[in-house]
């Protein structure tokens, strides 16, 4: 069982919006000249928000995930991209900011098609235990995604990859400049014990 770390260095500690996550998968398709429709990035906001409260117990955005009928969604996202309709989204691109979930859950997840995320997310049980045949804005809790991403996604091969990926970046974290550390609240002696518990 993996560890809860409660002083995750890579996220914002002042917490990060839903669409400041969805502007960071935006960039990471732009830099790799591929694209994203808001189909598609409404599943990789759930993978990314599952993956943060499942092992770090820390939301990486306060939106509530919704059980919608094609998958998880943030409301307030997609109707910000809601326009392109099924076409790749097309805005202003933000710097890519480095942010190791958000990394993970692009190279673990980015290359799947909306479709076969939308038929993945249909297999989890976060999603089939929330979804209700013609309800709306049905919340997935907080509590649904850290128990499946916590106790149980990890033995699945792509979860497994995904947490191997995270563990490859996260010594890259110890680069950033001991003042940008302090302003993040970085907490290294906490940092050091839990990569021990990983056997990092």
């Amino acid at each position: 069982m993996v560890p809860v770390h409660r002083h995750y260095v890579s996220d914002n500690p002042q917490g990060w919006r839903a669409i400041d996550v969805a502007e960071q998968f935006i960039a990471r398709f732009y830099k790799t000249k591929t694209s994203v429709t808001n189909l598609k990035l409404q599943k990789l906001l759930y993978y990314a928000q599952g993956w943060s409260i499942g092992l770090f117990n820390k939301k990486m955005f306060p939106e509530p995930v919704e059980a919608w009928k094609y998958g998880p969604v943030v409301e307030s996202v997609y109707h910000t991209y809601s326009h392109f309709k099924f076409t790749p989204i097309e805005t202003s691109v933000p710097e890519v900011r480095k942010v190791i979930t958000i990394d993970a859950a692009f190279k673990v997840y980015g290359h799947l098609s909306a479709s076969e995320l939308s038929r993945k997310t249909h297999l989890e049980p976060p999603w089939q235990n929330s979804y209700r045949e013609g309800a709306f804005n049905i919340p997935i809790e907080a509590e649904k995604l850290r128990d499946y991403f916590h106790h149980q996604a990890l033995a699945d091969s792509t979860h497994q990859k995904f947490l191997n990926l995270w563990q490859e970046d996260y010594g890259q974290v110890y680069e950033l400049t001991s003042e940008h550390l302090n302003e993040i609240g970085y907490n290294a002696d906490l940092d050091h014990q839990y990569l021990a518990e990983l056997n990092i």
